[in-house]
């Protein structure tokens, strides 16, 4: 999405440039482009926004793949490998979790 906006020049618009700010043809035009990429059901997260900033914030926000939502999925991950004759390596900081299996 964002290289599709950069290849539109609008990309600047989600910036929130304060020199394209001003410019609400190309600002309507830029959050148009990301409520029409996501798909219907998506559409409720986008509906109160009014700058392409808001909205690309909002759906970053909502989809980010991080915190106890990126764990968990982890986790789950996790428990359904059938480990028979595999080395697994866990790498775990405060901001990301990383599963290496490595077959034997």
């Amino acid at each position: 999405m964002r290289a599709y906006l950069q290849s539109e020049d609008l990309w600047v618009c989600v910036e929130g440039r304060s020199e394209y700010t001003q410019d609400s043809k190309r600002m309507t035009k830029a959050r148009a482009k990301i409520i029409l990429s996501v798909e219907k059901q998506n559409y409720s997260h986008l509906q109160n926004t009014v700058t392409p900033k808001e909205a690309w914030d909002k759906l970053r926000d909502t989809f980010e793949d991080s915190g106890l939502t990126r764990k968990v999925g982890l986790l789950r991950i996790l428990t359904s490998i059938n480990l028979r004759k595999s080395d697994l390596i866990v790498k775990m900081n405060k901001n990301s979790c990383s599963l290496y299996i490595f077959a034997s």
